[in-house]
């Protein structure tokens, strides 16, 4: 009998992942739900607001699911904290009510938080046992979502793991990634010109999207205690390192520098992950060196551009 799987959120780019793998599996079953029509026929696919919750009992009552992934979320809002909150823990709060009520309780839950709940740690690497300190809305409300998942899980005996991202680079990466931001920056230069950052010696770890999606996947695979995970390279890389691999894959020969004019400073100095315990529950392992990265990234970004 094939695994069914309920994918929340699934026009998204890490949703689009993760589908893109499972499709080459022949032991599950897909649905998807967004609130747009899909654009891929060969999934069994349901046009809802998952944030509200009849709607969402109403598909999760059909599907059954085995397993659900919620990639449901937002990272800017015009009303803040209060419309992110929201948004960022609603889906949350809704399959838990669903599950609880209907007897779904052997459903498993995975859904996405981020590495900005964090905040930063200069010096060390970020474990799941790191406190939180997040200093952007954004990094709070998913913060809040975790704290909800935890709740559940220890009082309710759910099974939810939410899943800490770190900076994601690497083939058709969306508008609003760091990583695709500088990519374009740097094929709009000339050959010989100089690249200029706003905050060049910033530090971040870079985790290619293939590779955060067998993270993914290898989770869902595993048996294992509800939790947080971290998925993440390990490895601290500034924001000039990443702009100087993206100058070497598109094959200019400018140099890299900050720009004298900008006196902008992210509060988070650095932000570096660790994996162990994903790795260690999992097997997983980053296969993707930054360089081979950047030139898948800039290689798709240049077909739009």
């Amino acid at each position: 009998m094939k695994t069914s799987i309920l994918i929340i959120g699934s026009n998204g780019f890490l949703a689009t992942s993760l589908i893109s793998m499972l499709r080459q599996k022949a032991e599950y079953e897909i649905f998807t739900l967004s609130r747009h029509p899909a654009s891929d026929i060969k999934t069994k696919h349901f046009v809802a607001e998952a944030l509200d919750e009849k709607s969402l009992r109403d598909i999760v009552l059909t599907v059954k699911p085995k397993i659900i992934v919620n990639f449901i979320g937002a990272s800017t809002s015009t009303e803040a904290l209060v419309e992110l909150t929201r948004i960022n823990t609603g889906v949350i709060l809704n399959l838990v009510s669903i599950l609880g009520i209907k007897n779904l309780s052997e459903t498993r839950i995975i859904t996405m938080g981020s590495a900005a709940e964090y905040g930063g740690c200069s010096g060390k690497l970020i474990s799941e046992e790191e406190p939180a300190r997040p200093v952007s809305a954004y990094g709070i409300s998913k913060l809040a979502q975790t704290a909800i998942a935890k709740q559940f899980n220890e009082s309710l005996g759910s099974r939810i793991d939410v899943v800490r991202p770190f900076n994601l680079i690497g083939a058709n990466s969306p508008e609003s990634l760091i990583s695709q931001k500088i990519c374009r920056k740097v094929l709009a230069l000339e050959s010989s010109e100089n690249l200029y950052l706003d905050d060049a010696e910033m530090e971040r770890d870079f985790v290619d999207i293939d590779d955060f999606t067998k993270g993914l996947l290898n989770l869902i695979e595993t048996e294992c205690l509800p939790g947080v995970f971290n998925v993440c390279s390990g490895k601290a890389v500034s924001l000039r390192s990443l702009a100087e691999a993206f100058m070497i894959a598109g094959g200019k020969s400018g140099k890299v520098l900050q720009s004298p004019q900008s006196k902008f400073r992210s509060p988070v100095r650095r932000a570096v992950g660790d994996s162990t315990k994903m790795s260690g529950a999992t097997g997983w392992v980053v296969s993707k060196t930054l360089q081979q990265a950047a030139s898948e990234q800039i290689k798709t970004a240049a077909s739009f551009f």
